[in-house]
């Protein structure tokens, strides 16, 4: 990690506001040692702290991996452990989650293996809580668009002891059959993708509400709904 780092401080001796740019290099992201760790290529960050408000607002925020890519920009709170907002310069203090808004200018999506082609969206909106320990990101709301597209997805995503659990539930407006299965991950319930893919050919899916629960040493689960 390189960047640089500009801080204030008044003739009491308090801090004021902090302005940081970082430049992360090849890395992996992985909450504990049973996790799959996440990899990525480099990772950017350009943020402003006001400790009056207790508030980060973050300019820049960019991640490139083989997997996922984005570019993005918003702003964050810092909560205490006992989750009341963290003010002041945090000396000596222990930040136990962060309340964050973020607005997304391009999505690319492509794990190795998941979907059949990279998924991208041009625009979209993120509002989350990241707890530090346990570690874990609830998603209050996350909304992905393209085009007429558009895809709202709500739920957690915790590092347990043995791995990752993830819960999250999808809703969509409406979307054609082939556009769904290409959001639909190749190997997630494989047989019931692959019914939709032969059977469903033409038409317009309403009101489409889809739910996952993945968890360590078990089956994923699935669920799919939609006029």
């Amino acid at each position: 990690i390189s960047g640089r780092l500009a801080a204030a401080i008044d003739d009491k001796g308090q801090f004021g506001p902090l302005e940081s740019t970082l430049e992360i290099g090849a890395g992996v992201l992985r909450p504990t040692p049973q996790t799959e760790p996440i990899a990525f290529d480099r990772a950017g960050l350009t943020l402003a702290y006001d400790p009056e408000a207790g508030r980060i607002v973050i300019s820049t925020l960019s991640v490139e991996s083989p997997s996922l890519r984005f570019a993005a920009s918003g702003q964050s709170y810092i909560l205490d452990t006992k989750g009341a907002p963290l003010l002041g310069a945090l000396v000596g203090a222990q930040p136990g989650a962060f309340l964050t808004q973020i607005a997304f200018s391009q999505v690319m999506v492509d794990p190795a293996g998941l979907f059949e082609a990279p998924v991208q969206f041009s625009q979209g909106s993120l509002d989350l809580r990241l707890t530090l320990d346990p570690f874990a990101i609830e998603i209050g709301q996350l909304t992905l668009t393209e085009q007429e597209t558009s895809v709202s997805l709500r739920g957690h995503v915790a590092a347990d002891p043995k791995g990752w659990r993830v819960a999250l539930d999808v809703a969509l407006d409406e979307i054609e059959p082939d556009q769904l299965i290409a959001l639909w991950p190749v190997r997630l319930v494989a047989k019931t993708r692959d019914w939709l893919a032969l059977n469903v050919l033409e038409g317009t899916l309403f009101d489409v509400k889809a739910a996952v629960r993945l968890a360590p040493e078990t089956e994923p689960r699935l669920s799919l709904g939609y006029e």
